[in-house]
């Protein structure tokens, strides 16, 4: 049963603009090989208009067309777990991509771009997971959110670090524990 559940909003303006960046790069390069065909090295120039279209493709599919959902679940046992679900397709397909105990979460910390003293411990915190050699699962619905959560856990062994986007309710679960 969840308690809670809470879907971050898009705000997919930064993801607009890089999509637009980089498909004007690779237009120009391409137009650019086009118009002088015997330069020299022309494959890297064309090579970098693919990269720049493959980021495209990745950013399309990672930040626009998927959404995640929040949900705070309580077990048989009465644990609580936090659950992250990706949705894509119009909310057709559902993916649960991360379910974690809240009693195994080590540390976590709000994060907010604004202020320097929260991302001097947002740093110290990616320095601490970078030294343990931490996986990093970002489940961030934007490029570069304005205000995140980062959360430290150790679930069946395994330790990493989670980026998540909370509201109030769902930060208050997550600093409880």
């Amino acid at each position: 049963m969840n308690l809670y559940e809470y879907t971050p909003p898009k705000s997919n303006k930064k993801a607009l603009g890089v999509i637009i960046i980089l498909l004007s790069l690779a237009i120009g390069l391409f137009a650019f090989t086009m118009i002088f065909p015997n330069i020299a090295l022309i494959w890297l120039v064309q090579l970098i208009a693919v990269l720049a279209l493959v980021a495209v493709i990745f950013i399309i599919s990672r930040y626009i067309a998927k959404s995640f959902l929040y949900a705070i679940a309580e077990n048989a046992d009465g644990t609580l777990d936090l659950t992250v679900t990706e949705i894509t397709n119009a909310g057709r397909t559902k993916i649960t991509v991360c379910r974690i105990a809240l009693a195994n979460i080590e540390k976590a910390q709000l994060v907010n771009r604004a202020l320097p003293e929260s991302m001097e411990k947002a740093a110290e915190l990616s320095q601490k997971a970078k030294s343990e050699h931490r996986k990093s699962f970002n489940y961030c619905p934007d490029i570069n959110p304005s205000e995140f959560c980062i959360i430290l856990v150790e679930e069946c062994g395994e330790k990493f670090i989670l980026k998540l986007s909370p509201d109030a309710t769902l930060w208050g679960y997550l600093n409880n524990k």
